[in-house]
């Protein structure tokens, strides 16, 4: 019933197959090993995330997620990670999700540029969700860290704008979007911002 729903409303069929109980997927691999990461089983996260990538090698949450942890322990130089996230998501290069997660790995190694084209290509792709528009506005702001243009800083200011309606809560965008303020000679109304946030 849901299932035509969903084609009736979106006009295309539901893309992902129905669930199979009791099989293990890529996908609820991932999701365990993440459960545990996030209560401290490590060495039992790491084995569902080895075990998610010998079920799908190209599984794209199993393979950022792993990314991240080896990074964590810095069993992985930056071109590594850099050379295995292309490698994930080259077959994916229409897929919003993909140039997100690009993005965020791109942004997390330093690389701003690079993590600004990816997801301001993943915007593009599709309407952007709000950890998506937040995660463009931190990469442009790193971006434009040493620029005195007030044009990038207007826009880097809208990008944070645009964060904050789209819901998302986090104090860094408040104080990100008073960087922009402050950059762009508005003192005044960067402190309130800023002090409204706290």
């Amino acid at each position: 019933m849901l299932r035509e729903a969903y084609a009736e409303v979106a006009g295309r069929p539901y893309a992902r197959p129905e669930p199979r109980a009791g099989v293990e997927t890529a996908d609820s691999l991932n999701n365990r090993a993440a459960s545990l990461l996030d209560l401290g089983r490590e060495k039992e996260a790491e084995e569902l995330w080895t075990n998610a990538l010998a079920l799908s090698p190209q599984h794209l949450e199993s393979t950022v997620n792993r990314l991240c942890l080896d990074w964590s322990r810095a069993a992985l130089s930056d071109d590594e990670i850099r050379a295995r996230i292309d490698e994930a998501t080259k077959g994916e290069r229409s897929s919003p999700r993909a140039a997100h997660l690009r993005g965020r790995v791109l942004l997390a190694l330093g690389d701003f540029d690079g993590a600004a084209a990816s997801l301001g290509e993943a915007a593009r792709l599709a309407t952007p969700a709000a950890d998506l528009v937040s995660d463009l506005a931190v990469a442009e702001c790193a971006r434009a860290r040493d620029s005195r243009e007030s044009s990038t800083w207007t826009q880097v200011g809208e990008h944070f704008a645009r964060a904050l309606e789209a819901g998302e809560a986090d104090p860094a965008l408040h104080a990100g979007q008073a960087l922009a303020l402050l950059r762009l000679g508005k003192t005044e109304e960067a402190q309130r911002l800023y002090e409204s946030a706290r």
